[in-house]
C-alpha cells in the first residue's frame, strides 16, 4: 500500500457484545483513527446494537449482526453463570463451517486490509482462514478469565487451551490499560482507550436541569440493565443530583434522573458533566471516568478475575473508594457519597496516548505487505 492517505483502507471489526465496554473501546480507537485516515471504511460484526456505533463513530460503517464470542452468560451486572456458560462456549468454538467460509469470502470480496478483534475468537479464526492480518485488542482475553474457574469447573480446561491457541494466531496484539496480563510475548501495552466527550459540560448540565454549581454523580453498572440498590438513600441526599443508568425506563424523581440503558446515549458527555462516578469495575466505565478525571466509588466482582487488576489501576490513577459487591447490594456505599463528591478532579496528562499508539500501529500495518505475519 503506497499511500495510506489516498488509498482506501478497509477494516473489518469483530467486537464482543459482552456488555457495551468492548464496543466503546473499539469505537474510541476507530474514531481516533478515522481522523487520520480519511479513506477508512469499516465493516462491523457484532451483536451490540448499531445505534451504539452510530452515536460513537463519525465515520460511515456497514453493520453485520453476528455473534462473535460467548464470553460468559451474564444475567445481572455483577454475576456471571460460570457453569452454564461451558456448553455455549464449546458449541461456539466448534465454528460452523458454512458460516466461517461465508465470512472469509465476504472479507476477501471487500478487499479487507485488517481484521480488528476486540477479544473475538471468531474474528481471529476468520482472519487466519482468509490470510488477512489481524489485530487483537484487549485488556483481558477469555482464556485468561476462564483460568479462574478450572478448579470448580474443570470443563473449562480444554476451552482455555483452544482459545489460547486462537489468540496466538493474531498478527498483532495490543493490551490496553487497565491491563490484566502484561506478560504476553510481543503484545504492545498502551494507555487506556476511551471515547472523547463532544458536548460542553455546561450544555449537558443545562439539558438535564442542573446548574453549574450542582454536585452531580453518575451511578452506572455498565451495559446490562439492573435495579440499583440504595435508591431510597440517594433521594435523601437532596443536595446532590444523580444520574442512574440501567433503568427499565427513563424518568426523573426529585434529585434522581434514571436513564434507560439506551444504545443511543453517548455516555462520555455525561461523565464529563459529572463530579464523581459510582460503578462496577468494567473497562469502559473506568477508562471514561479516568479520561474525565473523576473520583470513583468502584464495585468489585468477587468471581470475575478482571476486577483485581482494574481496581489496582483505579487506586493508582484515580481517587477511588472501593466496595465489595455484597456491601454495594446492601446500599452501604451511599454513606460515602458526600466524601466522594468533595474529592477534586485529577485529569490525566496524556488522555490520548493509548489511542495514538494504536492508531500508529494500524498505520504501520497498512504500510506492510498484505499478509498475516507479525513482523515482531
Amino acid at each position: 500500500m503506497s499511500s495510506i492517505g489516498e488509498t482506501p483502507v478497509n477494516i473489518a471489526c469483530f467486537v464482543s457484545s459482552h456488555g457495551f465496554g468492548h464496543a466503546a473501546r473499539t469505537c474510541a480507537v476507530l474514531d481516533h483513527l478515522s481522523r487520520q485516515l480519511p479513506t477508512l471504511t469499516l465493516s462491523l460484526f457484532t451483536q451490540t446494537p448499531p445505534a451504539f456505533f452510530s452515536q460513537s463513530l463519525t465515520v460511515p460503517f456497514t453493520y453485520h449482526a453476528c455473534e462473535t464470542d460467548v464470553g460468559l452468560l451474564q444475567h445481572s451486572p455483577l454475576h456471571c453463570d460460570v457453569a452454564g456458560s461451558v456448553e455455549p462456549i464449546r458449541e461456539f468454538l466448534a465454528f460452523d463451517a458454512d458460516h466461517l467460509h461465508s465470512l472469509v469470502d465476504h472479507l476477501k470480496k471487500e478487499d479487507t486490509d485488517l481484521v480488528l478483534c476486540d477479544v473475538s475468537p471468531l474474528g481471529l479464526r476468520v482472519a487466519a482462514e482468509a490470510g488477512i492480518a489481524s489485530l487483537l485488542l484487549e485488556n483481558f482475553t477469555w482464556d485468561w478469565i476462564y483460568a479462574n474457574y478450572v478448579d470448580s469447573a474443570p470443563a473449562y480446561r480444554p476451552l482455555i487451551a483452544e482459545m489460547a491457541a486462537i489468540n496466538r494466531t493474531a498478527s498483532w496484539r495490543v493490551t490496553a490499560e487497565p491491563a490484566c496480563d502484561t506478560t504476553v510475548p510481543n503484545a504492545r501495552v498502551v494507555g487506556p482507550l476511551s471515547r472523547k466527550p463532544r458536548r460542553d459540560s455546561a450544555a449537558v448540565r443545562q439539558s438535564l436541569g442542573f446548574s453549574v454549581d450542582d454536585k452531580v454523580v453518575m451511578v452506572t453498572q455498565g451495559g446490562i440493565a439492573a435495579e440499583t440498590p440504595g435508591m431510597a438513600q440517594l433521594r435523601r441526599l437532596s443536595e446532590i443530583q444523580f444520574i442512574v443508568t440501567g433503568a427499565t425506563a427513563s424518568r426523573r424523581d426529585g434529585n434522581i434522573i434514571s436513564m434507560k440503558n439506551d444504545a443511543n446515549t453517548y455516555l462520555p458527555d455525561y461523565f464529563n458533566a459529572c463530579d464523581a462516578v459510582v460503578g462496577k469495575v468494567g473497562y469502559s466505565t473506568v477508562a471514561e471516568t479516568w479520561r474525565a478525571g473523576l473520583p470513583m466509588l468502584y464495585v468489585t466482582r468477587d468471581a470475575f478475575r478482571e476486577s483485581a487488576p482494574v481496581a489496582a489501576f483505579i487506586e493508582a490513577n484515580l481517587r477511588g473508594i472501593g466496595y465489595s459487591e455484597a456491601d454495594f447490594a446492601r446500599g452501604n456505599w451511599v454513606a460515602d457519597i458526600p466524601d466522594l463528591v468533595a474529592l477534586p478532579r485529577q485529569r490525566p496528562t496524556a488522555p490520548d496516548s493509548g489511542l495514538e499508539a494504536v492508531s500508529d500501529l494500524i498505520k504501520e500495518i497498512m504500510t506492510t505487505p498484505k499478509n498475516n505475519e507479525n513482523p515482531t
